[in-house]
Formats: structure tokens, sequence, C-alpha cells
């Protein structure tokens, strides 16, 4: 294990929607597709302090994942388990964290 963790975020549009909510809340409105500037915070763990994983790499790498912007009903955990995988399918063993929010107020973090 690393004591070293590197680190990218960026933000990109993207449409979703959550077609299962109860409408407990006075929230159905969020079963339409409805749009959101997603948030998305990615770190992975690095094997020594000259980055053995650039950060620019990383970066590039994540956002061909997340260049689409139709996310259907996709939550966000339901995205960061997707960019998890495409992280891990380039550099396994890494232990990513990601973390998906809708436009920076409310969201998730998922970890391998």
């Amino acid at each position: 294990m690393t004591d070293a963790r590197a680190w990218v975020s960026w933000t990109a549009p993207g449409f979703h929607c959550w077609p299962g909510i109860r409408d407990a809340a006075g929230q159905l409105y969020l079963s339409v597709r409805h749009r959101h500037l997603f948030h998305y915070h990615v770190e992975v763990d690095v094997h020594n302090d000259d980055r053995d994983i650039e950060f620019h790499e990383l970066l590039a790498h994540c956002k061909t994942y997340t260049k689409r912007e139709e996310w259907e009903g996709s939550s966000c955990e339901t995205i960061a388990r997707g960019l998890i995988d495409h992280v891990e399918q380039r550099w396994p063993q890494r232990h990513p964290a990601v973390t998906v929010s809708e436009d920076g107020e409310c969201g998730a973090t998922v970890q391998s």
C-alpha cells in the first residue's frame, strides 16, 4: 500500500433521470430527464513521489468515460462505479475513489 494518492477533478454537462423515485419528498420531477453540471473527482494510489501515474494522463483517461452527455437512469453512484471500472482497466490495483455530484451540491463517493 502507498501513502500517497493523486487526484483529478473536472466538470461536464449531462442529463439523467430517476425513473424509480418515490414521491415521498415531492420530488417526482426527478423522474423525467433533466440536466446537471456533473462534478467528478477521482483519486488513485501512486507508488512513489515521482508520481507513476501523471495527473494529466489520469485526467485525459477519465474524461474519455465522461464525455457522453446521456446517462439515462444512472445515479451518481452508478456513474462513479463505471468510472472506477474504467480507471481499473488501465491501472489495476490503484484503489480508485470516485465522487460524482450534481452541480457540486449533492453527490456520492464510491471506493473500490
